[in-house]
């Protein structure tokens, strides 16, 4: 193995260390006779209860390994996002949070440090915001008269619009219906800015027959994410299911504007049109950066657009893995990993079933072609069958500040024997779950952009690369929209219904145990990560219709 795949392979392998303590913490917990009341034995069970929590929490590859590898995490407010400061409010929050998802033990380290704080965040950012809410609903009120006449106005100019489309079964067919008159009239391209994606996006349910857009068979999406059929049964006894809605812009929900394609081959057409000299055999290359929270929008997206993955150079793209058990972690093509059927599921294969409980429905467990396979680091080629349309990465990263060194090179320019990444030269978008000051104070400087350069990245030379931190774009703003859509259809809201029902979080994923046990802390899919991914992938083509984007230090934020 070359140096580049070792340097690689020893910053992003999660799981293979830990895996041992799962299995010895459960071939303790089954020595343990209940009816046995000696002290010795009190004194067993209590540290087994201690070894299998510890063991549950590090079973995901999102959390192991970072302990061993980079000591604690800084805990100045100016780390950025995923880390927990230590005012005394915020101590009572993270506690609550690491009690709701199992993770009373949890080490004050690294990733799961990083993650409980990304928590925090998104629920602060999400009080602020219903707060605010509450307060323009206040000053709307007293303004009725004037916001009445206008809406007048308003209805008489889309009464046309609205008498064919008025009939449709449900928000969403109504929308595609208006879509559908604006194409037609030739309305304009939607512009969708970092500030109108927060104040114009609209969450739509499209109706109780509505199908998910994709499901566990996805080759790419990890086993633990998603909910088993008897707890969504469940909890669609409370409220539809969170992948029967949609996320819009509102002005294409209002036929003002055509939405974004935000297929590969939208995309594509997007950079060729605003680019004119742009090199068209070249594909669209957009790399995704932060924790697990970050790899499912990731993986939303190769979920969302499979059938546009494209084989035509290679091996379509590569991921993290070993071939057979005795082989050291490297890379493996997707080609191989999704071959017949097959699925990356995140786990080595003896632990793949573990997360698909007999006792809670009937799935069929994934056969996945390599012993482990997960998607830490991963490239993925989409494509047509004449063209090569983009190339989509993912670097799992946290703590920059932390754990970025100088001279680490960026995430998407690994080389392996069936294929090959893309460096910083050749990027288009950065999409990243850190804040903009953890971009550009730690990441930016420290990085190698490509085989042969000096340490630090100056987005002046690449005027066309748009960076976007997507922290205020995020959970915080989809889980507001879906409230509103919620209360609109006259269902009862995920706040709602988590209020009633004890640790009932209906997007959350739930693979091993219904309410009113604890959730996993990750979004269920197909979910809330769809939503964000698809308007990240509109607000980036909006940029480019309406010109700002591709600026010379280009990092758009909030």
């Amino acid at each position: 193995m070359n140096s580049n795949l070792m340097e690689m392979t020893t910053t992003t392998t999660e799981e293979e260390e830990d895996d041992s303590l799962l299995r010895n913490g459960k071939s303790l917990s089954l020595q343990i006779s209940p009816q046995h009341k000696s002290n010795k034995a009190k004194i067993v069970v209590l540290v087994t209860c201690l070894l299998t929590t510890i063991a549950i929490l590090q079973a995901d590859s999102d959390w192991l390994q970072a302990f061993k590898r980079h000591g604690t995490v800084g805990r100045d407010d100016k780390d950025g996002p995923g880390v927990v400061s230590g005012s005394g409010k915020d101590d009572a929050l993270e506690a609550e949070i690491k009690k709701k998802y199992g993770f009373v033990n949890a080490s004050k380290q690294d990733a799961v440090d990083s993650a409980v704080g990304y928590v925090i965040e998104q629920q602060k950012a999400l009080e602020a915001a219903e707060a605010a809410e509450a307060e323009a609903e206040d000053s709307n009120n007293n303004n009725n008269n004037n916001n009445n006449n206008n809406n007048n106005n308003n209805n008489n100019n889309n009464n046309s619009n609205n008498d064919e489309c008025t009939n449709t079964n449900n928000e969403y067919s109504k929308y595609l219906c208006m879509q559908r008159l604006a194409a037609s009239a030739g309305a304009p391209p939607c512009t969708i800015s970092m500030v109108s994606l927060k104040t114009e996006s609209l969450i739509l349910y499209a109706g109780p027959s509505d199908p998910p857009q994709y499901s566990d068979s996805c080759g790419l999406l990890r086993s633990r994410y998603h909910a088993a059929p008897l707890c969504e049964a469940e909890e669609e006894e409370a409220s539809p299911l969170v992948w029967k809605y949609r996320m819009v812009h509102r002005p294409a929900f209002e036929g003002k504007c055509v939405a974004p394609d935000v297929s590969p081959e939208g995309i594509k057409k997007a950079y060729e049109s605003k680019y004119i000299n742009r090199n068209r055999n070249r594909p669209v290359n957009i790399m995704f950066m932060g924790l697990s929270f970050m790899g499912q929008p990731f993986m939303s997206y190769v979920c969302l657009n499979e059938e546009s993955i494209s084989f035509r150079e290679g091996s379509g793209g590569w991921l993290l893995g070993r071939d057979t058990k005795g082989d050291p972690d490297g890379f493996v093509p997707l080609e191989k990993v999704l071959k017949d059927g097959g699925k990356c599921t995140g786990y080595e294969q003896e632990h793949i079933a573990d997360w698909y409980e007999p006792g809670l429905g009937t799935m069929p467990i994934p056969h996945q072609n390599v012993y482990k396979c997960e998607t830490d680091a991963a490239y993925v080629h989409f494509g047509t069958p004449s063209e090569e349309t983009m190339r989509l990465c993912y670097k799992y990263t946290f703590n920059l500040q932390q754990n970025v060194h100088v001279g680490d090179n960026f995430g998407c320019n690994r080389k392996a024997g069936f294929g090959f990444g893309f460096d910083i030269r050749e990027a288009d978008a950065i999409f990243a779950l850190h804040s903009v000051e953890e971009l550009t104070q730690y990441y930016l400087p420290r990085t190698v952009g490509f085989e042969g350069a000096a340490p630090g990245i100056n987005l002046n030379e690449y005027p066309d690369l748009n960076v976007v931190s997507v922290n205020d774009i995020y959970e915080a703003l989809v889980l507001r929209l879906l409230g509103e859509a919620q209360k609109r259809n006259g269902f009862k809201t995920w706040k709602e219904v988590k209020e009633e029902g004890d640790n009932f979080e209906m997007v959350k994923a739930r693979p091993k145990a219904c309410m009113p046990k604890p959730p996993d802390v990750h979004y269920r899919m197909p979910g809330i990560t769809d939503f964000a991914v698809e308007m990240w992938m509109a607000m980036l083509v909006g940029l480019l219709e309406e010109g700002d984007g591709g600026g010379g230090n280009n990092v758009v934020h909030s």
